[in-house]
């Protein structure tokens, strides 16, 4: 795998502003290596498939949390929110034939004089 598919699997095919923010560069000077006019540092080449690579089916999840560490955001926020998610994921599971029915008017389910109860 190249760096650009890397780079495309980690971000998709708008890649190009990503891979900039992560590696600290100007856009325009990823544009030019796209265009074939240079090519990148071989640190950020083999970072780039390194974690592509690693990430596997789940490199478009890392390629954003790349993009958020990028910003500033550290680790430890990433991996609360994440917590966070799990612990609502956990409260809420199951509720998906609850949600469905909400939407469709039957909610709360048995009351007399809801819709559909």
């Amino acid at each position: 795998m190249g760096w650009q598919e890397a780079a495309r699997r980690l971000w998709g095919d708008d890649w190009i502003a990503p891979l900039a923010e992560v590696a600290g560069i100007n856009r325009r000077t990823v544009e030019r290596w796209k265009a074939g006019d240079g090519s990148p540092r071989e640190i950020i080449a083999d970072t780039i498939i390194m974690l592509a690579r690693r990430s596997g089916a789940d490199a478009p999840i890392a390629g954003a949390v790349l993009r958020r560490m990028a910003q500033g955001e550290t680790e430890a926020a990433v991996r609360a929110e994440i917590n966070a998610i799990k612990r609502s994921l956990e409260r809420i599971g199951g509720m998906s034939d609850h949600i469905l029915r909400m939407r469709r008017g039957d909610w709360p389910p048995g009351v007399e004089g809801a819709p559909g109860g």
